[in-house]
């Protein structure tokens, strides 16, 4: 533990807490507006933003920053709604977290959870 700077009860003074970005920006904005006849146009774009973030105590292993925008556009009448989506448009791929951890024989077997890469789609909802 001294080689990675632990201190006395888990302390690691100057570092940054593990999986915690130090930046996280969340940002959405939508519009509405009439379109034809009763139907009404919805756009919608939201972003989420966070920084690098350590894997570990000592901050030796991190994730690089990540970005995801997500994107809808439909249309919606008396509780009928038509709308195409577009999740994470730019298809970051940068890992959600990555866990350490030892197997039984003490082995380094990490845990990687990806982030899901760009999704595109179309939805119909109706409201009774």
């Amino acid at each position: 533990q001294a080689a990675l700077g632990i201190g006395p009860g888990g302390d690691v003074p100057g570092n940054r807490l593990q999986y915690v970005p130090k930046h996280a920006i969340n940002a959405g904005a939508q519009v509405t507006t009439p379109f034809v006849g009763e139907w009404l146009l919805i756009a919608r774009a939201d972003v989420t933003y966070a920084s690098k973030i350590y894997n570990d105590a000592a901050n030796t292993s991190w994730i690089g920053s990540r970005t995801r925008v997500n994107l809808r556009l439909g249309v919606e009448q008396n509780g009928y709604r038509v709308q195409a989506y577009c999740n994470n448009v730019t298809n970051d791929r940068t890992p959600m977290v990555i866990v350490p951890a030892r197997d039984l024989l003490g082995r380094i077997n990490s845990s990687v959870q990806e982030m899901e890469g760009r999704k595109c789609g179309l939805t119909l909802s109706a409201e009774f």
